[in-house]
């Protein structure tokens, strides 16, 4: 099951998030245009400032996520799109190669100088956690052209790394820490690309909502809300934790040790690999009840349909049955009790059907010996039929409804199923006084 008020509400982000991606790396191309700083980080003169490459397969990126959504009725759309992630994926890459050959393609500060970093930091070149996770979410807009799932749900799950890559940068801010001198260059990412980055990748997992690991987010079932409920709490306690264990860092209240990580640094990567582990696992275990649920839903759904099924046959049958120009009775095989009878039973007994409990209540219809004797319930041919497993046929002298006597021509036999047991009985009646 959907939520489908939510869904509705999922649909509008990529839109959204391609237009917020859009203003805010273009504002970051007019700072450096224009040498102004605070258009180029959230805090000013606090954290690092976004590259100018950065900015450039932001909008890339942006006008791409914006293009798929019309490249269902437009093939061109789809066309120029895929141009611009391909652009966005070889501008990563070669800025990658720069790092792993250690030479300078001329690349960095080919649109604007960086006059803001020094020059053994690499000016205008983004980090390596900024690259590579410009790699991931142009793969993963790539693969959501695709309408299988299986790439559907490569796209999402490489979504979801790039998240969470960015939530061990955004511990990184949150705990006000420097990491390690060989990482700290390389690998710091300024909170408006953090930020960027995080919808960007909501953008992509909600092009496919009904899809994989979203449909944990818009389900109804016990999966989603588990899944929903848990990975927020699975994020949240361990930075509460993580702070804890920092203010005690910090406040001397216990030592650190002289290992080769400073104060803090132990805490971030305590906190980034206990809330990505518990993420993982919630989201595993959740989909994995999704799929039971899945299996017993359609089990359920088997049912529902052979029950349908069931009914519309009995129905036809009790049709069919009505047509008959005599009286037909079935009967309990396990004690004899009668069950159904059709509307004829009414005309040619002329009385109301009586649901005898048992063969004994067979009494209640009223028949004769030969002698003049009454009908005992064994006496009547459905109980022998029962009985004594075999068909029988007489012609009985019974004791109609409006006082008359008549006589009936009764047939009664057991009903088998495929392996031979006797599961019912029936009898017919007709009048031939």
């Amino acid at each position: 099951m959907i939520h489908e008020k939510f869904l509705q509400k999922l649909t509008l982000i990529p839109k959204i998030s391609s237009v917020i991606i859009l203003v805010v790396s273009s504002s970051v191309l007019l700072g450096l245009a224009f040498h102004t700083y605070w258009l180029k980080s959230i805090y000013p003169l606090t954290f690092t400032s976004m590259k100018t490459n950065t900015s450039v397969c932001f909008v890339l990126m942006s006008i791409a996520l914006w293009l798929l959504q019309l490249g269902s009725r437009h093939l061109v759309f789809r066309r120029i799109a895929q141009s611009l992630i391909t652009l966005t994926l070889v501008l990563a890459t070669t800025t990658l190669l720069q790092y792993l050959t250690e030479t300078n393609f001329g690349i960095d500060e080919f649109i604007f100088r960086d006059a803001f970093t020094t020059v053994g930091d690499h000016p205008g070149r983004p980090s390596i956690l900024t690259l590579f996770n410009f790699l991931l979410l142009g793969t993963s807009l790539l693969l959501s052209f695709s309408q299988k799932a299986r790439l559907v749900a490569i796209a999402q799950s490489t979504a979801l790394l790039s998240v969470a890559i960015m939530f061990g940068a955004t511990l990184e801010h949150y705990y006000k820490i420097g990491m390690p001198p060989h990482l700290s260059s390389p690998m710091s990412v300024p909170v408006n690309t953090i930020v960027l980055f995080i919808i960007l990748a909501a953008g992509i997992l909600c092009l496919h909502p009904r899809e994989h690991i979203m449909k944990l987010v818009t389900g109804l079932s016990v999966s989603s809300r588990t899944a929903r409920r848990m990975t927020l709490a699975a994020i949240i306690l361990p930075m509460g934790v993580g702070w804890f264990r920092l203010f005690a860092e910090r406040s001397e209240l216990f030592e650190t040790g002289s290992g080769r990580l400073e104060t803090g640094q132990g805490t971030f990567f305590f906190t980034l690999f206990v809330s990505v582990l518990f993420v993982i696992y919630i989201l595993k275990y959740s989909l994995q009840i999704q799929v039971l649920e899945n299996e017993n839903l359609a089990i359920l759904n088997r049912e529902q349909l052979a029950r349908i099924a069931l009914e519309e046959k009995t129905a036809f049958l009790e049709t069919m049955i009505e047509q008959i120009p005599m009286a037909v009775v079935f009967a309990d095989a396990k004690n004899g009790e009668l069950t159904f009878a059709n509307s004829q039973l009414e005309k040619i007994w002329r009385h109301k059907f009586i649901k005898s409990k048992d063969i004994d209540g067979y009494k209640e219809y009223i028949g004769f010996h030969p002698d003049g004797r009454r009908f005992e319930g064994k006496d009547w041919p459905l109980a022998k039929a029962l009985t004594e497993n075999r068909v029988v046929s007489e012609e009985c002298d019974v004791l109609l409804g409006d006082g008359n006597r008549g006589i009936l021509r009764i047939i009664a036999a057991p009903v088998r199923n495929l392996a031979g047991e006797i599961i019912a009985g029936i009898v017919i009646s007709e009048d031939i006084t």
